[in-house]
């Protein structure tokens, strides 16, 4: 039997952050390598090492960052859909008031509806 399924808000927001995060760090991390020169990596070799890691893994981390921002647009997007629709439902089926207490009988007598079940009404 199919029981639905229930998102959990929150934890989308937490991905959505975390997806947003590593974008950020992924093109800072190109950037700084682009920018890198022999005066920040200490010798020539390792700059001329940087710039070629550099030259191999720029495109796949610039399409990542750009796949990360991407799922972050869609996952804003389908958070606010959501939330619109909990809204909307709750304007439309609002909270049940509490419902009146069922008179009491007294004590020793049957109520209608119990003379009724009992087949004496």
């Amino acid at each position: 039997m199919a029981e639905g399924y229930r998102l959990d808000l929150s934890g989308l927001g937490r991905l959505v952050d975390q997806l947003a995060h590593a974008e950020d760090r992924m093109n800072s991390a190109n950037d700084s390598l682009r920018n890198a020169g022999v005066h920040d990596l200490g010798s020539r070799d390792i700059d001329h090492a940087g710039a070629a890691f550099q030259d191999r893994w720029e495109y796949g981390t610039g399409k990542l960052a750009k796949a990360a921002s991407k799922m972050v647009d869609g996952l804003d997007a389908t958070k606010k859909q959501y939330n619109d629709a909990e809204t909307n439902i709750a304007q439309y089926f609002p909270a049940a008031e509490a419902a009146p207490a069922a008179p009491a009988t007294p004590a020793g007598t049957d109520s209608a509806i119990g003379r009724r079940m009992a087949g004496s009404a």
